[in-house]
């Protein structure tokens, strides 16, 4: 089934503590993202985004690494869509 790329944000959370296992510094947040035409989310890092201003429902699209080897990791975090 073909999908995305773009999405919605179905919930989230953020993460205050630092641990040698996370991805990135806290504070930052992960989400479960519904890309479009997809039947179930994925879980996956928000960037470039206000930690108080997440929200349900917000539009996402990913930002991809420059080098990629065809797993989830090639996205390095889904950032929100600018609406106009």
């Amino acid at each position: 089934m073909e999908v995305g790329p773009e999405g919605s944000l179905l919930t989230y959370t953020v993460v205050r503590y630092a641990n040698e296992l996370q991805p990135i510094k806290a504070p930052f947040a992960y989400g479960i993202i519904q890309l479009d035409g997809a039947s179930t989310g994925l879980l996956h890092v928000l960037g470039n985004v206000d930690l108080k201003a997440i929200r349900s429902g917000m539009r996402l699209a990913p930002v991809f690494k420059e080098e990629r080897s065809g797993t989830i990791l090639d996205i390095s975090y889904f950032r929100p869509v600018k609406t106009t």
